[in-house]
């Protein structure tokens, strides 16, 4: 007989309920709130036979002091040993392996696999050298700098340097050396080979271009005085325009004019140079002549007497180069011998008196024959063929007394600039060095040291004019720079801002030459345009109006 279904409730009940029990206290198995967890530095690395590299492991949920340990699947591959938290893997052979990270109480806990992968790279990853075009004067030897190659750790790295012109540039295999021997355009190749235990040879190469060229030593087209400036047309006739207070402009009168006029007589000059209130051109026969103010004799024709045309002046050889002081006048011949005359002409400076001079006299000089000549306002410098500088005149020592003025023993003499307060010197490489100060009497050697400015790195220069107190000077890729005083906007750099630094003029002018007056600068382009900026109070600028701090096209008919 069947119990009643009332009893086999009764029955189940108390099961049921305890199942239910069960089934809401024990929902899985116990779940931990704190697991620990094992990170890697890195998880992919490459590296070459026989190299070492270090992993670190950091390790979270526990003591982070816990001991670790590491594992490499394949240790003909790579084998790790202990030190610590990080694992220093050894590269045995060429091939790939998995590492990882383990906890030392419980191996369960590891790190996700690190793969290591071990195979031969290249020595070298990478190899420049300075590659902005380098620009160098003639004679002049410098090591190109080489940027530090990408190389393996383990790496030796061997350099061999070729030029592609060795009548241009020449190059020491070996150490790089580039020396300057002729000009034109090279090309140096620097070629970088690394090797090393474990690591594919290779070799890269880079190159850097040489522009070389020589300093402008015999060249007087275009010149500035206090205001007036002068030109040469590509037929050799002489143009001037600016102040003609003292005839300066040779066209006959006293009248200034503010557009180029021709000066009278219809010679062919070579040169042409300008003082304070004369000027002076060089014929192609080597004669001299002179036209403007007379004083103290600086027209050379053997009197004092003021002209407004050309005058020859009375000299008893023939000349090749010629230089205009602001009250004297210089001229060298094809030997080597420098003539002066007017005002602090210098005929014998050592004895302590120079007495005014009308006619051209015979400088005498201890260093043989004259290379360059400059003048300044009241001095006279003079480079000798063995590239030593020699100055007299009232504003460069004491006593007008004859000295080599600047014996830096380090820098031979290129060219000087001597402006009334201003004062540098071109080295023969076209490194420029200036005095302390704009007053100084002496000239100080300044390698890449100011004030004014310092030398700057990659910039030489061929030539070096000087105003009243600026200078300009262009590089072998004919820019011109300017720097120091910057009223009226002589500097050309856009502004009246003073300029302590070497400022390239705007405009992006090609200048064959250069002239710096008093308060003006003027250029002659590689296509034969002449451009003027500053002071334009006399028409100097060769255009009336307004002073410029940018360039100014001067009309002028072919």
């Amino acid at each position: 007989m069947s119990p009643p279904d009332n009893l086999i409730l009764k029955i189940l009940s108390p099961v049921v309920l305890v199942l239910a029990a069960c089934s809401a206290d024990n929902t899985g198995p116990p779940v931990d709130k704190n697991p620990v967890v094992i990170e890697v530095s890195r998880y992919a690395v490459t590296l070459p036979p026989t190299t070492d590299t270090s992993l670190t492991a950091t390790i979270s949920g526990t003591d982070i002091n816990e001991p670790i340990t590491w594992t490499s699947s394949a240790p003909s591959v790579a084998t790790i040993r202990d030190d610590g938290p990080f694992g220093v893997v050894h590269a045995v052979a060429e091939g790939t392996t998995t590492v990882y990270a383990v906890r030392k109480s419980d191996p369960r806990v590891k790190s996700p696999p690190v793969h290591i992968t071990v195979m031969r790279v290249p020595a070298l990853r990478g190899f420049t050298v300075d590659t902005v075009l380098q620009q160098f004067i003639k004679g002049d030897s410098r090591t190109f700098a080489l940027n530090p190659s990408v190389a393996e750790a383990r790496a030796v790295v061997t350099y061999v340097f070729t030029s592609s012109n060795v009548a241009v540039a020449t190059v020491n295999s070996t150490t790089g050396v580039v020396t300057a021997v002729g000009s034109g355009n090279a090309t140096i190749t620097a070629a970088a080979t690394g090797v090393g235990s474990g690591l594919i040879t290779n070799t890269l190469s880079a190159t850097a271009q040489v522009l070389v060229g020589e300093l402008q030593l015999r060249s007087r087209r275009i010149t500035a005085g206090a205001g007036h400036t002068c030109t040469l047309k590509a037929t050799g006739e002489a143009l001037c325009w600016g102040s003609n207070s003292a005839g300066q402009l040779g066209d006959g009168t006293l009248v200034s004019r503010a557009v180029p006029m021709p000066v009278v007589g219809g010679f062919t000059f070579t040169e042409i140079s300008a003082g304070f209130a004369h000027t002076c051109g060089l014929t192609t026969a080597g004669a001299v002549y002179c036209w403007g103010i007379n004083s103290q004799g600086r027209l050379g024709d053997g009197t004092t007497t003021t002209r407004l045309v050309p005058t020859l002046a009375r000299s008893p050889v023939p000349f090749v180069a010629l230089e205009v002081g602001g009250v004297h006048t210089c001229a060298v011949t094809a030997a080597g011998v420098a003539y002066c005359w007017g005002d602090i002409a210098g005929n014998q400076p050592a004895n302590g008196v120079d007495l005014p001079t009308s006619l051209p006299k015979q400088v005498q000089l201890p260093g043989g024959a004259v290379k360059t000549i400059t003048t300044g306002l009241l001095n006279t410098c003079v480079t000798s063929a063995a590239d030593v500088g020699y100055c007299w005149g009232g504003v460069t020592v004491s006593g007008n007394t004859l000295i080599p003025n600047f014996s830096d023993s380090a820098t031979a003499i290129g060219m000087y600039g001597f402006g009334q307060n201003i004062k540098c010197v071109l080295s023969i490489v076209g490194r420029v060095y200036c005095p302390i100060g704009n007053g100084g009497q002496r000239l100080i050697a300044m390698p890449n040291a100011g004030p004014p400015f310092p030398y700057i790195l990659g910039v030489v220069l061929k030539s070096l004019v000087a105003g009243d107190a600026h200078m300009c000077g262009l590089n072998l890729r004919n820019e011109l720079y300017c720097w120091g005083t910057n009223l009226e906007g002589r500097v050309g750099s856009g502004n009246t801002a003073e300029v302590n630094a070497l400022t390239l003029v705007v405009g992006g002018f090609k200048f064959a030459e250069a002239a710096a007056g008093e308060a003006h600068t003027c250029g002659l382009t590689t296509t034969n345009q002449v451009y003027c900026w500053g002071n334009n109070l006399n028409g100097q600028l060769g255009s009336a109006g307004a002073s410029s701090s940018v360039p100014k096209l001067v009309p002028i008919t072919p």
